[in-house]
């Protein structure tokens, strides 16, 4: 959750409750205290003004809807759901449904395509040009078709909201190294590359998704290897 002068902002959403996730148990029909920890945090749904996306895989859109008399509604009913046309272009075309990626399209069908429905979604073209006042996206494909990364600039200071870009620190010192979950792996490489030079280079702390402790660290340049520190 990012809190600006103007906004009260989102990145990504996790799993969801009530969801049909049969193929990965330990996601299926989840109950968790999701609102409620954003309710201590300060924060109601009707309160949120974006929810940016970094991509619409199971784990960053879940709480996008929720169950209401039987059917999936936006969670965050005032609140503009930003993600890439790419993405969206990819999973709302029946030309790419497959036996093997079924899954991705019942992820889009119960999370993404009903805030679409609702009017709530703004669907870019992410270019790194400020997309609100301190916030920019970056587009860093590869993890997904169109993921993309969120900076964030504040009081002269920089912060990165990586998506998948990295899914380990290992892949700090070693970029070349995808995980099994990267759908374009060489475009994978490239992106993971230029968010550790942007995040060296610049002194940015970054958030990723799936760290373990805090998530949140920097990245330092020795020579021409790069170092993770956790926050």
């Amino acid at each position: 959750m990012l809190r600006t002068k103007q906004h009260t902002i989102l990145i990504d959403t996790g799993v969801g409750n009530d969801k049909e996730r049969i193929w990965i148990p330990r996601l299926n029909r989840l109950k968790s205290p999701y609102l409620k920890r954003l309710k201590a945090a300060g924060v109601t749904p009707a309160m949120v003004d974006y929810v940016i996306l970094t991509h619409l895989h199971v784990d960053h859109v879940g709480w996008n809807t929720q169950l209401v008399d039987g059917a999936w509604e936006p969670t965050f009913p005032n609140a503009t759901y930003v993600f890439s046309k790419s993405e969206q272009k990819h999973y709302s075309d029946p030309k790419n449904y497959t036996v093997n990626n079924r899954v991705k399209f019942i992820i889009y069908e119960d999370s993404v395509r009903p805030v679409i429905q609702a009017g709530q979604a703004e669907i870019i073209e992410p270019d790194g040009a400020e997309f609100l006042e301190g916030i920019s996206l970056y587009p860093v494909p590869g993890h997904s078709i169109g993921q993309m990364a969120v900076c964030l600039t504040s009081s002269g200071e920089e912060a990165l909201f990586g998506g998948d870009v990295m899914h380990h620190p290992i892949q700090v010192y070693h970029p070349e190294w995808n995980s099994v979950y990267c759908e374009d792996a060489q475009q994978a490489r490239v992106s993971r590359r230029w968010a550790l030079d942007y995040l060296a280079d610049r002194h940015a702390l970054f958030f990723s998704s799936h760290f373990a402790e805090s998530s949140a660290g920097r990245v330092t340049r020795t020579g021409d290897r790069f170092v993770w520190q956790f926050c």
